[in-house]
């Protein structure tokens, strides 16, 4: 499963993301977490679907909006 997760992430890359600089993005819920209001709907977020690599910096004004790459 791990390799899955992690081809699956690599596949999301942008130009310029590798592992290699890993320091200097996130692995970020593309719907917060913070807008579950059941236990089930926080456990469909949870899903590895709702991920994507995304610059830190990006991440950080990100705060709980909704950025798809």
């Amino acid at each position: 499963y791990l390799n899955f997760l992690k081809e699956f992430i690599e596949s999301k890359f942008v130009e310029g993301m590798t592992w290699d600089n890993r320091n200097e993005w996130h692995i970020d819920h593309i719907i917060p977490l913070s807008t579950a209001k059941t236990e089930d709907e926080l456990y469909n977020l949870c899903h590895y679907t709702n991920l994507q690599p995304l610059w830190s910096e990006d991440n950080i004004k990100k705060v709980t909006k909704f950025i798809h790459i």
